[in-house]
């Protein structure tokens, strides 16, 4: 059965940046027995124009990509794949043109820029992948800065998210990202934080709040969101989120 467009805005809530700043603690992570995506080739899928994005956008976002496998960063989340190996290489970059809306998309909406940029690039989907789409706007309504949900594309289910441009959006989510150092804008600084935010939690609750959820529905990126550092990953240094370890009881990188 197609999926409720709502549970993915229900889910974008718990993403909001709020006053209150969190404290790493707090319950642990419940295993809730759901499927879990212990390996999840990334894709990133730039939707709109891409005069839109900062110019250094898709650079950034894909040595990021490139990084991210078999690092130290990424291993921490081998907790949570019940002895399976954690692994998210790079699959590529697609893109899908057309016009991103202005209020905030359902899931369905953003899965469907998914679809039109793998059928540009004749690539079938699959269950095993994550697909990263940044939009080339902030829509209008967003109650959050980014968020991930699933979807059917021709019978095959596939986690998705959607981490908007927060050029606009200069008074919330832009706010977060470091305005000196890392080498890169800003911008493209909280698009790779928010895009790493969504591959953990995707990747331990990919069907949302069946896998690994606290008892308030906090994901492993959400109980940490007021973690920011500069973060050694593989060869790179990026500006990310700590990620809540079960093991440690407190928020890592």
């Amino acid at each position: 059965m197609e999926p409720v467009d709502l549970v993915g805005t229900r889910h974008a809530i718990r993403h909001a940046i709020s006053s209150r700043l969190r404290t790493g603690s707090g319950p642990g992570l419940v295993d809730r027995g759901g499927e879990v995506l212990s390996i999840a080739r990334l894709y990133a899928v730039f939707w709109g124009a891409s005069s839109d994005f900062p110019v250094d956008a898709q650079g950034g976002i894909e040595t990021l990509f490139k990084s991210l496998d078999k690092s130290a960063y990424l291993t921490q989340l081998n907790q949570y794949f019940r002895g399976a190996m954690v692994s998210a290489p790079y699959a590529g970059t697609l893109f899908d043109s057309s016009a991103t809306p202005i209020s905030e998309p359902s899931r369905t909406a953003v899965a469907a820029a998914a679809y039109r940029a793998l059928d540009t690039a004749a690539q079938a989907p699959a269950k095993d992948a994550l697909y990263l789409v940044f939009s080339s706007n902030f829509p209008e309504g967003m109650h959050g800065c980014a968020w991930h949900s699933w979807s059917v594309c021709h019978d095959i289910p596939i986690a998705v998210a959607l981490v908007p441009n927060p050029q606009g959006d200069p008074g919330r989510c832009l706010l977060l990202g470091p305005h000196t150092g890392g080498g890169v804008s800003a911008a493209t600084a909280i698009l790779r934080s928010f895009a790493m935010h969504e591959i953990v939690e995707a990747m331990s609750d990919p069907f949302l709040y069946s896998g690994w959820a606290d008892p308030y529905s906090e994901e492993g990126a959400d109980k940490c969101e007021s973690y920011f550092a500069f973060t050694r990953v593989g060869d790179g240094t990026f500006w990310l989120q700590s990620v809540w370890s079960n093991a440690e009881h407190r928020c890592v990188r």
